[in-house]
């Protein structure tokens, strides 16, 4: 079950991540809570996970000046709309 809280991950313009959960009451607060910085988004994303109940969703705002080489991947055994691996570093979902 997921709690419906918004949360959003933002990529800073040296690559690292924080992430923002909104503060209860949710979708009626307009306040929230920032974790970070993590060096990637993986650490974020595992943060979030063992330290707050699951908002249901997520959404990412990268850094417009940031590129990933996309070099650090986790393989999936059940791939997703045909994605095969996540990139720990950015979260993105690719084929490979």
């Amino acid at each position: 079950m997921s709690t419906g809280a918004d949360c959003r991950f933002i990529q800073a313009a040296d690559g690292t991540w924080t992430y923002e959960l909104q503060n209860w009451p949710y979708g009626e607060n307009p306040d929230y809570t920032s974790y970070g910085p993590f060096p990637k988004f993986d650490n974020a994303y595992r943060h979030l996970s063992d330290n707050h109940a699951n908002p249901g969703g997520y959404r990412t705002i990268k850094h417009p000046d940031v590129t990933c080489p996309h070099d650090d991947l986790k393989r999936f055994d059940y791939p997703k709309d045909g994605l095969t691996h996540e990139c720990r570093r950015c979260g993105d979902w690719l084929k490979r």
